[in-house]
């Protein structure tokens, strides 16, 4: 749950239930026992399947271009990683704050994690 540091990676399964008559092509490893006729005449069932998604989250250092004028955009991808030491100060202007930190650190993050993940189904 990212005590390592390197981010969350979580699964989710989903079942499927579809009436056949939607898809009369499809196949579906089980059937309902039950069939009905629909509006149109088509004798139907309900087709069941599962299906499972994992997510990974993980630190990647993208370039971003800030202005006053508008929203910040996405210039590049720079790769995977959690550091950004590897480019220290290419181009940065201004104050440095003394609290901000140039690592990706997923240690003492899973609250977070749990509460953004959590909103997506309420």
């Amino acid at each position: 749950m990212g005590e390592a540091g390197n981010g969350w990676v979580g699964t989710e399964i989903v079942l499927v239930r579809l009436n056949n008559s939607y898809t009369p092509n499809a196949k579906f490893p089980v059937y309902s026992e039950v069939s009905a006729v629909d509006a149109s005449g088509f004798n139907s069932r309900i087709g069941y399947d599962a299906v499972v998604c994992v997510e990974v989250y993980e630190p990647w250092i993208v370039e971003i271009y800030n202005s006053s004028l508008g929203v910040p955009t996405t210039v590049g991808i720079i790769g995977k990683s959690a550091s950004t030491d590897f480019e220290t100060d290419r181009g940065n202007r201004g104050p440095h704050l003394d609290s901000y930190t140039r690592a990706l650190n997923s240690t003492g993050k899973a609250s977070a994690y749990h509460v953004r993940y959590i909103q997506d189904f309420f």
